[in-house]
């Protein structure tokens, strides 16, 4: 599954903006039930620049949003 978020990643257009110079953190978190309700995604990783979200990966849609 990670392999697919990857993938999505890869091919996301994201905007075109410049960033601060110095130093910044790039963070993933990844959540992967067994057993999920039926309202919760089996799988879902968010990525986050200097603590803040920027990419969502939902299994439920299946595709990468910024």
């Amino acid at each position: 599954m990670a392999k697919v978020v990857m993938a999505e990643l890869a091919n996301l257009k994201l905007e075109n903006k410049s960033w601060p110079r110095g130093t910044h953190s790039l963070r993933y978190h990844y959540l992967d039930l067994s057993e999920p309700d039926p309202s919760l995604p089996k799988f879902q990783a968010v990525g986050y620049v200097d603590d803040q979200p920027f990419i969502r990966y939902d299994s439920r849609v299946d595709k990468a949003e910024p």
